[in-house]
């Protein structure tokens, strides 16, 4: 790395993607795969953001459908839908996105925080907000995407299904 870079700080990357046109970014630290929307098996009595939980590779893990979730008007799956495995606090979940773009590298610098918004809870995913080729993008806090609680509250509920 440059004498350069590390005077302004260190580089951060996110993976890059959008929802309803938005672009977002989440640390690509955390992501473990990008899938394919396969079969994802519904779940009784789970928040409406909760798409069901997939297999993958003999481990069942929470789907959730971003969208939903931070209450973007959802489209139709397209082809470039697919889930984004992030690891978080409470273990693997998957991520429905509309589409994954690419890598975004961010000086330090360039990561500006959230401002306060009073009751939006929206914010509360949002660990920053950097500018990308004049587009804002909202970086994603993956540990506050599903709680603890509600990770064990969708296991419990397909255990009982």
């Amino acid at each position: 790395m440059s004498d350069t870079i590390k005077k302004e700080g260190e580089i951060r990357q996110y993976l890059g993607f959008s929802l309803n046109a938005q672009r977002y970014g989440l640390p690509i630290g955390s992501v473990k795969e990008i899938s394919t929307v396969g079969e994802v098996t519904a779940v009784p009595r789970v928040p409406k953001f909760v798409l069901g939980v997939m297999n993958l590779r003999g481990k069942i893990i929470p789907v959730i459908d971003l969208r939903v979730r931070f209450e973007v008007t959802a489209s139709a799956f397209t082809r470039d839908t697919c889930i984004v495995i992030v690891e978080g606090a409470q273990g693997e979940v998957g991520l429905v996105v509309d589409k994954v773009e690419e890598v975004l590298n961010f000086v330090e610098a360039q990561v500006k925080a959230p401002p306060a918004m009073g009751s939006d809870a929206f914010m509360k995913y949002v660990n920053g907000i950097a500018r990308f080729n004049e587009e804002l993008v909202m970086l994603i806090d993956v540990q506050h995407v599903m709680s603890f609680q509600e990770y064990q509250d969708i296991l419990t509920s397909e255990e009982a299904a």
